[in-house]
């Protein structure tokens, strides 16, 4: 679907910065990243 401007599309979609599953990987992601930097540094990479 195509919207006019971001505001139409956030009316309709809600704003995804608010979106559950959006804020959920973002802090899986952050998870993610703490666990490889651990795994790099136990590595002396």
């Amino acid at each position: 679907m195509v919207y006019q401007n971001q505001n139409e599309m956030d009316v309709v979609l809600g704003e995804l910065s608010k979106n559950s599953f959006i804020t959920q990987q973002k802090e899986n992601l952050l998870k993610m990243q703490k666990q490889i930097n651990l795994v790099h540094k136990k590595l002396n990479l």
